[in-house]
């Protein structure tokens, strides 16, 4: 995506948001090159982005082989992509905030950004917005695979569901600085 070379160079840039954007593997490459060029940028968000080369869940339950083929091929992509990512935020001399609202994750994904996030020694915060009760169980369980991620965690639930609240009673992994939210 050219906007995202075009801030490479800009000093004035503080805090990037994007809404609604669908990105592809090389708009997370043209990314990462930003968050590792651009020396100013301090927090990143996404609301309601798509990733496309996330795989789609129903491409796994398939027998046919053509479908099997293209989930393979669709996960190897995510997982490249994720990669390509976490290594701007690895690289990333001011990156402090990064912000997710009603973005979905695989498990190995979250697994990678988490890892990255925790490697990034100027990092403050991550913090998800609007994560459904699915999404609370892979967070939990990359954090219990990465360790204590010693960042500010930041959880906010707009559904009173129960399962949320008993999957957070049972993560003994997750920051003590961790904040949760529910709203609803």
């Amino acid at each position: 995506m050219p906007v995202f070379q075009a801030l490479e160079r800009n000093r004035a840039l503080c805090k990037l948001s994007l809404q609604q954007f669908v990105l592809d593997v090389v708009d997370s490459t043209h990314l990462a090159d930003m968050l590792t060029v651009n020396t100013t940028i301090q927090e990143l968000s996404f609301s309601s982005c798509t990733w496309n080369n996330f795989p789609a869940g129903w491409l796994y339950g398939s027998s046919d082989m053509e479908v099997q083929l293209q989930a393979a091929k669709s996960r190897w992509e995510s997982w490249w992509q994720v990669d390509t990512f976490a290594h701007g935020i690895r690289n990333s001399a001011s990156l402090q905030r990064l912000r997710f609202d009603n973005n979905h994750f695989h498990n190995e994904e979250m697994l990678r950004l988490l890892r990255a996030v925790h490697e990034a020694s100027q990092f403050r915060e991550l913090c998800f917005e609007n994560i459904s009760c699915q999404s609370i169980a892979k967070i939990a369980d990359a954090v219990r695979q990465t360790g204590t991620i010693g960042k500010f965690l930041v959880l906010e639930c707009r559904s009173s569901c129960c399962y949320f609240a008993d999957s957070i009673s049972k993560v003994s992994s997750f920051p003590s600085t961790t904040v949760y939210t529910f709203m609803t």
